[in-house]
């Protein structure tokens, strides 16, 4: 029993000691726009169409967190199954370049392969093989039918 006090002793110490070291500051950085975009401004909406993406997780967010960071930038969703990046943004404080800039900063492999400055995000896709004139480029010939938002936005005007 006496040789176990001292070694008791040994480990109590060597316990107590590994919980008094410094832990390790941690400093968080901050994405915060520098540049407020002004409540009277004219938003551009810009619509990226994005190769490189594998994943929604890693590659849609990071370019997504990319856009967002950018001074003049309102807001930014990238659409991984469609390949695309939906950006409106302050026309006076930032341009299509630098966001395309920041697309491909975000890795090696993302590419901008279209830049469409438009009125109106088409948030929903239309499949390649799709007749309806909505999903052609003749928004002109819309169907009542039609429930794709150029369709629906050319009846209602």
């Amino acid at each position: 029993m006496k040789n176990t006090v001292p070694l008791l002793i040994v480990l109590l110490i060597l316990a107590t000691s590994c919980n008094t070291k410094a832990k390790p500051e941690v400093k968080t950085v901050s994405t915060e726009k520098t540049s407020e975009i002004s409540s009277d401004a004219v938003l551009t909406k810009g619509e990226f169409g994005v190769e490189g993406m594998t994943c929604q997780m890693g590659c849609a967010s990071a370019i997504e967190k990319k856009l967002n960071a950018v001074a003049g930038v309102q807001s930014a969703k990238v659409d991984f199954s469609n390949k695309k990046a939906f950006v409106s943004f302050d026309a006076s404080l930032t341009n299509a370049e630098a966001l395309t800039a920041a697309i491909t900063s975000a890795g090696e492999s993302y590419s901008v392969t279209t830049v469409d400055l438009v009125e109106e995000f088409t948030l929903k896709s239309c499949k390649k093989d799709c007749a309806k004139p909505c999903c052609t480029k003749d928004k002109a010939a819309c169907k009542k039918d039609c429930t794709k938002p150029c369709c629906v936005k050319k009846e209602a005007a």
